[in-house]
Formats: structure tokens, C-alpha cells, sequence
């Protein structure tokens, strides 16, 4: 039996006012995940103005920045605290366990601010890197997805930059000693501003690469102002193996990746 595993990532920039964009994405596609950045929701507001039928609502909101995982009810999920908590409001993540018949995945969804200075920066990178030795050593064969809004700039490494900042290279180094392969090459941030440079600022990073393929869609949110990313994880049968489809939103394009 042929099937789909679908997974949505994209950085909305404020929940409230685009919800029912988010709503339609639901209701239309059925995505399996779909993780959003920069929610913009205090972390004291009511999450059930936010609630879908059909889906649980994972939300880690901050009044700037935040993220939201919406997980359709059929899928097996877990979140994983143990593995590190969000202390930092500038470095947003969280750890779930996905299980897919046999398959197991631990995937971080991340969030970080460009304004993160690259001392924090290696801090919070070490404390994955720290978090990922610790889940190998319990699920030697799990999967490894690191995805989100990496906000990082390393032209030698990720297409579509004209410069290497110490952040972008020690994202790279955290993804080279982790043995994550990075996956996106096509812009993830396209300016309505002409002479301004499109640029990959959020990343895919993944222990097998050989389970994912790339390709870019349309934004989820449509306005003057760039908005990014949807992650698609297709599955091609149930019954034998997982192909995984990564769809990733982007003001002009879609990256998605599938077997």
C-alpha cells in the first residue's frame, strides 16, 4: 500500500493573526506534523483558541519568537524533555520521538534568533550535540533530524551566501562532528526588496540523508514581508520502508524532500 507521511514546517511569523491560514493547511493537506516558528504567543495565553479537530497541539510560545508542533492523532509521538529545555528565548527548541511502523525518529524543531551572539550560540549547539550522544546511546539505530530557523549565514557550506559568519561555521561544525548530513539547497528566504541576496536560512539536517529528497513550494502565508518553510515527509509504503517528503515554505518557492 502506497501512503503519505506528510510533514509541514513553516515560520509564520504570529500565530493569531495567520491562523486560519495554518487552519486551511490542515484541513486541506492532513499533514502528519506541521511545526511553526516564530509563533509570537505569550507563554501565558489560552492554547485552545488555537486548537484544531483532529490534531494535538505541542506549543512552546513566547511573546517573541515560540514554536508550535500540530500532530494529526494517528501518529505515535512523544515529547523528550529529558534531552534539553528551552531556557533561552532567542534559542527555541524542542525533542519529539516519532514512531512510524518500526521506524524510530528524534527530531529537535529549532528556532534561532539572529540575534543570538555566537558564544550563546555554541552553547546551545554543544547542548544538542550533548542531547544526540545521549538518545544514540539509548536508540542506536533512531534517526536524527535537527530542522528549523537556524538563522546562519556560510557561503563555503550552504548555497545562496556571500558570506561566512562564526555562527554558520560552527552550525556546520556541530552538523560534521554529529554526522548530519545538511539537505536544503535552494534559498529559503527570497527579499521583495530588489538587489537584496536570497539566502537558505532554515536547514535540514539529517543522520540519512539517503531517506530524503528536496524541493521547493509556494509560502504558506502570503504578505509583502518574506515568510519561510514547510517541511513535507512523504512516505511511499507503509508496509516496507519510509521515504520521507520535506516540504519547506518559502515566499516563492516549496522545498521538499522524499525518497
Amino acid at each position: 500500500m502506497v501512503g503519505t507521511f506528510r510533514v509541514d514546517y513553516a515560520n509564520i511569523r504570529g500565530l493569531r493573526s495567520n491562523f486560519c491560514d495554518v487552519y486551511n493547511v490542515h484541513v486541506q493537506n492532513r499533514p502528519a506534523k506541521q511545526a511553526l516558528g516564530e509563533t509570537q504567543i505569550s507563554e501565558n495565553s489560552d492554547c485552545s483558541e488555537f486548537n484544531v479537530n483532529g490534531y494535538y497541539l505541542v506549543p512552546l510560545f513566547f511573546s517573541h519568537h515560540g514554536l508550535a508542533i500540530y500532530i494529526r492523532n494517528d501518529v505515535a509521538y512523544k515529547l523528550q524533555p529529558q534531552y534539553g529545555l528551552c531556557v533561552n528565548t532567542n534559542f527555541n527548541f524542542m525533542w519529539l520521538k516519532f514512531t512510524v511502523n518500526k521506524r524510530i525518529i528524534h527530531t529537535c524543531f529549532i528556532y534561532r534568533s539572529p540575534n543570538l551572539d555566537s558564544n550563546s550560540t555554541s552553547n546551545e549547539f554543544d547542548a544538542l550535540s550533548d542531547s544526540i550522544q545521549r538518545i544514540v546511546s539509548l536508540y542506536p539505530h533512531t534517526e536524527i533530524v535537527i530542522t528549523g530557523d537556524f538563522n546562519v549565514h556560510n557561503s563555503s557550506w550552504l548555497r545562496y551566501f556571500g558570506q561566512t559568519t562564526p555562527e554558520g561555521r560552527y552550525v556546520e561544525i556541530f552538523a560534521e562532528l554529529n554526522h548530519l548530513t545538511q539537505l536544503v539547497d535552494k534559498p529559503t528566504r527570497i527579499s521583495d526588496v530588489v538587489g537584496q541576496a536570497e539566502n537558505t536560512l532554515d536547514l535540514f539536517l539529517t543522520s540519512d540523508p539517503d531517506k530524503y529528497t528536496v524541493s521547493v513550494l509556494s509560502p504558506l502565508v502570503k504578505e509583502k514581508s518574506p515568510k519561510r518553510t514547510v517541511w513535507q515527509y512523504e512516505k511511499s509504503n507503509w508496509d516496507n520502508r519510509l521515504s520521507t517528503k520535506i516540504v519547506y515554505r518559502n515566499m516563492g518557492h516549496i522545498l521538499s524532500v522524499a525518497d
